[in-house]
């Protein structure tokens, strides 16, 4: 990844779809899709996309300036289950001449709780996926397909 920051100009920003609500963050996210060689989409399965982020990939679409790149969702839910969002993400990218990569995170069904005390009391929990990362120990010595 840093080579590619080096050789490559990245421009990023991300929204949560309730931020979509507001006209003026709505307007600059419409502008910055419009003209991005990769949008990434995050949602959960188990969720309608809110009608603010329908809207706002519609009015995307609209002006996309692009004639490539690709649409990226990552949704999130019970990997044995295609979330509608699939059909309708992909129907998007053919619209507009863009590639279409998707993937269905294994994620839980209910809602995170993104309270203050919530995200301050986090660090003293560990999941499952974390420990595993922790307990790995060191890594090998040498990876890559070059090595």
């Amino acid at each position: 990844m840093a080579q590619l920051w080096e050789d490559f100009e990245f421009e990023v920003s991300w929204l949560r779809f309730d931020y979509l609500a507001d006209p003026h963050l709505a307007a600059d996210a419409i502008a910055a899709a419009a003209r991005a060689d990769m949008v990434i989409l995050s949602a959960h399965a188990g969720r309608e996309l809110p009608r603010a982020a329908q809207s706002w990939i519609d009015s995307w679409v609209i002006k996309r300036e692009k004639l490539d790149g690709v649409l990226v969702s990552m949704i999130g839910g019970d990997p044995k289950e295609v979330s509608p969002m699939h059909p309708y993400l992909r129907n998007i990218a053919q619209q507009v001449g863009m590639d279409y990569l998707s993937t269905v995170l294994d994620a839980p069904s209910e809602r995170v709780n993104g309270s203050i005390e919530a995200i301050v009391h986090r660090p003293e929990k560990i999941s499952p996926v974390t420990d595993g990362f922790l307990q790995q120990g060191n890594p090998p010595s040498h990876w890559g397909i070059n090595e």
